[in-house]
């Protein structure tokens, strides 16, 4: 595996899906990279959304149930420990991305090694997902969409 997507999710029935979808459909080979979503005890219908994405296409999909509500951090560790893979990125649960975006990310790194990390611009949407502002990560940094 190259890339691990690690996917912090606490209560987000109404964005988790479509994050998913966003990463399912990347223009990378799903053998490259894993997306490990770490619930961090939901008690809306996240649950019951992740269930349903389960299934023998989605076999780079990973869902890791914390028995409790650990937090963003704690839950980031757990899923950074069940990764096996050379590179790190971080997507918010209500987020979702380009199909080009872990090919980008990872690429970039791979042929620019003396590079520990990196960040991309991005969007910001409104319930429509109207784009209302592109952002430059380096003026508004955030901590998901870092590659490392």
């Amino acid at each position: 595996m190259k890339v691990s997507v690690i996917i912090p999710v606490l209560n987000q029935e109404k964005y988790i899906a479509r994050c998913i979808r966003s990463l399912l459909n990347q223009n990378l080979n799903p053998s490259e990279f894993d997306i490990i979503v770490v619930n961090d005890g939901s008690t809306d219908k996240t649950n019951l959304i992740l269930e349903s994405l389960i299934n023998p296409d989605n076999k780079n999909l990973k869902i890791i149930e914390n028995p409790e509500n650990f937090g963003l951090p704690k839950s980031l560790n757990v899923g950074i420990k069940a990764s096996n893979s050379e590179f790190i990125v971080r997507v918010d649960s209500d987020d979702y991305v380009n199909k080009n975006f872990l090919n980008f990310l990872k690429t970039y790194l791979e042929y620019n090694n003396s590079i520990g990390a990196l960040s991309c611009d991005y969007f910001l949407v409104n319930e429509n997902e109207d784009i209302l502002e592109r952002v430059n990560c380096l003026e508004k940094p955030i901590g998901c969409g870092i590659i490392f």
